[in-house]
């Protein structure tokens, strides 16, 4: 007869009663089919319900795995499990489909009647590993002396897994050399060791210094913390107080956290897996056990911390992260593995930037270590800016408030840029400060393409005062094109448009050293048609004159080589 101490460490997990019931099925009426168990055995063990009728297992420190005549046995083991439903002849059945990662130490037994069992191996690391596929038509039995219940994501033992599984839909299995690169792969660029810790310790003596003829600034007022669960599982509390008395509630499971930024409209929200809620002083808490109530309904929140598929909005602008800490007194946060999305109304195009670190040292102001800028949300962008550090000032929410959002509301000042297509490196400068209205960059906009036409073309536009190494006058826009087309030729041309209180008007001109062919039209005749002069050009200028008397004066010309 087992002792009362054996029976607490024996347990059963029987997602039957789970999957019955998320179905609406009677139990008393689904008699199971006979077939075979499954026991798992481990000394210690991490479970995690990943999401209905899934579950994931992780044993460290000893592990070992028996189905009909198969046993296995190793080091430390993950194991996924999904229920799956199955009804012949008016009864119902729960299976389950396993996967299993076994590393250190593995080793395989199987008996005489070890091909009842349909059992999809495969070996992986020189056979320091293995993984295993089959289905379960039993039950499943888990032996473990220690058992704990969190969100496994960031053990380095469930990467490995993830890693090593061969996807079940036959997929191939990538290559560790022939994956994307992650972003400590991508960006080797010179550290800046405390730059965020420096841009920051500025931001609070500026803070300090009182600007003549300011006025005195309002207490502002800090408005309430929400906090609710996300999904159908229900997410565990606990309380704890700290040293100095601060009430520290955690929440493991999905949760939504928004606050109201003032009164037109603005929204804080944040989400996450898992939550550290730290208390305003004064804010107790009264229950150890961390009941729903208790955790989500007490207390001004101060600040908080959250882990796991976090996802921070403000207004037009999107940050996801692997950790976020944010201070609700201060309006400041500091993340890890970043990638925040803005909108240029204006463009209508996005504004990605990937950080290793980010921290929001001010409401609108943010600093950020090994960073890539781009437009594109793919992984690894066609176009992008790398950087080494850099400061970005963002009031474009601010300013469409008042009405006065322009290009210069969002301002960047960067270090050891890298200018990239793919993984080349088009243009290396130690410092850039840029807006959208005027970057420092002389380049306005590049673009790649390919045609039958025109051949891989390279278009390119730049600050035409700037090359020069003239000063602009205000109301002026002059813009000098390079182009160059692999089945025509190299084409070089400018565009000034002014605009004044009494005149505006424009002056384009483009010519191309054109060796290719043209086509006029679909007949025979009209097509592959070589041009008159391999020189060919277009120029043109329009301008219009307000005059006296409420008169107007418009003049012209055009010039077209061909």
């Amino acid at each position: 007869m087992r002792t009362i101490s054996e029976i607490t460490r024996f347990f059963v997990i029987i997602l039957i009663l789970a999957a019955a019931s998320a179905d609406g099925l009677d139990q008393q009426q689904a008699d199971p089919f006979v077939g075979q168990d499954l026991h798992l055995r481990g000394k210690e063990l991490l479970s995690y319900q990943l999401s209905t009728g899934e579950h994931a297992l992780i044993f460290q420190d000893g592990f070992s795995m028996s189905i009909g005549a198969n046993h296995f046995k190793s080091g430390r083991a993950v194991v996924w499990l999904e229920s799956v439903k199955t009804e012949y002849q008016g009864r119902t059945s729960i299976d389950y489909k396993a996967s299993v990662y076994l590393v250190d130490k593995v080793s395989v037994q199987k008996g005489a009647t070890y091909k009842t069992t349909d059992l999809r191996q495969t070996v992986v690391e020189n056979g320091q590993s293995m993984v295993v596929h089959f289905d379960v038509s039993g039950e499943v039995f888990i032996t473990a002396d220690k058992r704990e219940t969190a969100n496994p994501r960031d053990l380095p033992i469930y990467r490995e897994a993830l890693d090593a599984m061969v996807p079940e839909s036959g997929k191939p299995k990538i290559k560790a050399e022939a994956r994307v690169p992650g972003m400590a792969e991508e960006m080797e660029l010179p550290g800046r060791t405390g730059f965020i810790e420096g841009v920051a310790e500025r931001e609070r003596e500026m803070a300090k210094v009182e600007k003549p003829g300011a006025e005195p600034q309002e207490p502002k007022f800090i408005y309430p913390v929400n906090i609710s669960p996300v999904g159908e599982t229900e997410p565990k509390f606990e309380s704890i107080k700290t040293e100095d008395g601060r009430a520290v509630d955690t929440v493991i499971g999905r949760v939504y956290v928004w606050q109201k930024q003032d009164e037109q409209g603005g929204l804080l929200e944040l989400q996450a897996d898992n939550v550290v809620i730290y208390r305003a002083s004064g804010a107790v808490s009264e229950n150890k056990q961390g009941g729903k109530e208790d955790v989500l309904g007490k207390g001004a929140v101060s600040a908080i911390y959250l882990t796991g598929d976090v996802v921070m909005t403000v207004g037009q602008r999107t940050i996801r992260a692997d950790e976020i800490y944010y201070d609700f007194e201060e309006k400041k946060a500091l993340a890890v593995n970043v990638v925040m999305k803005t909108y240029d109304q204006g463009r209508g195009i996005p504004i990605y930037v990937k950080a290793a670190r980010l921290q929001q040292i001010a409401k609108n102001k943010f600093a950020a270590e090994r960073i890539v800028l781009t437009t594109s949300e793919f992984y690894q962008p066609q176009t992008s800016v790398t950087a080494s550090s850099i400061l970005i000032t963002d009031t474009t929410a601010l300013d469409q408030q008042k009405g006065t959002a322009s290009d210069s509301s969002y301002d960047v000042e960067m270090h050891d840029v890298r200018f990239k297509y793919g993984d080349t490196t088009l243009l290396h400068l130690s410092k850039v400060r840029s807006n959208l209205q005027r970057p420092d960059v002389p380049v306005k906009s590049l673009h790649i393409g390919s045609d039958n036409i025109w051949g891989t073309s390279l278009e390119t536009r730049w600050y035409l005062s700037r090359i020069l190494g003239l000063r602009e006058p205000e109301g002026v826009d002059s813009t000098l094109a390079l182009d160059y087309f692999s089945e025509r030729g190299v084409g070089v041309g400018a565009e000034i448009k002014y605009d004044k209180e009494d005149y505006f008007g424009f002056m384009s001109g483009y010519i191309i050293n054109d060796h290719g062919e043209d086509t006029l039209g679909r007949h025979s005749l009209m097509e592959d048609v070589p041009p008159p002069h391999e020189l060919r050009g277009r120029f043109s200028w329009a301008h219009r004159q307000f005059l006296p008397y409420n008169w107007q004066m418009t003049a012209g010309i055009g010039y077209l080589s061909d």
